[in-house]
């Protein structure tokens, strides 16, 4: 556990040893949705997985904020465990904390793996979404979030992930029930559509990117369609692209090997850092 500077307790965990690799999160979303991809890498890397502010079953994170909030908690978060160079891997959200962080910290990070990453091109769609979310949410019943997810679900898989299961929306609703507050999950939907609106787009653009990075989209990611992906390659002159057939936004729950064998591939295959492992 650490505290941000607005007093903001924060938990995180760390496995392996090596160069550190940070696993940011999507939304909904905790670090334990990680467990699985960071016992995969931990071999190899010294892996760090943590709650963003109002994730897990919190909701002392204040509200009104936008990403930069969830930007400067990294930053701080890298200072207390004293990490300088770092590899990011981040889904969804967690991708765009990961490039505004490395947009304004040009020469931290090693390495990037942004899975699910969205174009700000694409901001007014996003905006009407994230609403939508939002929406269902503060429509739900205080004891069922089942509304939320049956708004949000359809976007964030594959129709053919949770179709074969009928009983996949009401276990879902449970899940987060479990693992989220209202407040928390309305808090981190508010600051998604304030990232997307205009002025911020604007004050904050996404900024070229020489760091090494390796998207990874589904290819029936609803949210980001892969050819809006394709456009930020243009962003990221040392990038590369695997598109998931089958697969819906988030990877990680659709096809949990396939991407640790992305991610795996990518760095541990790179004999430059690997070189740079040795030498550090």
């Amino acid at each position: 556990m650490f505290r941000a500077d607005d007093g903001t307790a924060l938990a995180y965990d760390v496995r392996g040893d090596g160069l550190p690799l940070i696993l940011v999160n999507g939304l909904p979303d905790t670090k334990d949705g990680w467990n699985n991809t960071a016992a995969a890498l931990a071999p190899y890397f010294r892996v760090v997985t943590y709650n963003l502010r109002n994730q897990g079953l919190v909701d002392g994170g204040g509200e009104g904020y936008a990403t930069e909030r969830h930007v400067r908690d990294f930053a701080q978060l890298l200072d207390h465990l004293r990490i300088g160079e770092f590899i990011g891997v981040g889904l969804s959200m967690g991708a765009r904390i990961l490039v505004d962080f490395v947009g304004a910290n040009p020469g931290r990070a090693l390495r990037l793996v942004l899975i699910g990453a969205g174009n700000e091109k694409l901001a007014p769609r996003y905006r009407a979404i994230f609403s939508s979310w939002r929406h269902a949410l503060e429509a739900s019943p205080a004891d069922d979030l089942l509304p939320f997810v049956e708004t949000f679900v359809p976007w964030a898989f594959n129709p053919g992930y949770f179709s074969r299961d009928p009983e996949f929306f009401a276990r879902y609703a449970k899940l987060l029930a479990a693992t989220h507050t209202r407040r928390g999950l309305g808090a981190n939907l508010g600051a998604m559509i304030r990232s997307y609106e205009p002025d911020h787009v604007g004050r904050v653009p996404m900024k070229a990117i020489a760091t090494r990075t390796h998207f990874v989209q589904g290819e029936y990611d609803f949210l980001t369609p892969p050819q809006y992906v394709r456009e930020l390659v243009d962003l990221f002159p040392h990038s590369s692209l695997a598109v998931i057939p089958g697969c819906g936004h988030n990877v990680r729950v659709n096809e949990p090997r396939r991407l640790e064998q992305e991610i795996l591939d990518f760095l541990v295959r790179d004999d430059e850092l690997m070189e740079y492992e040795y030498e550090h």
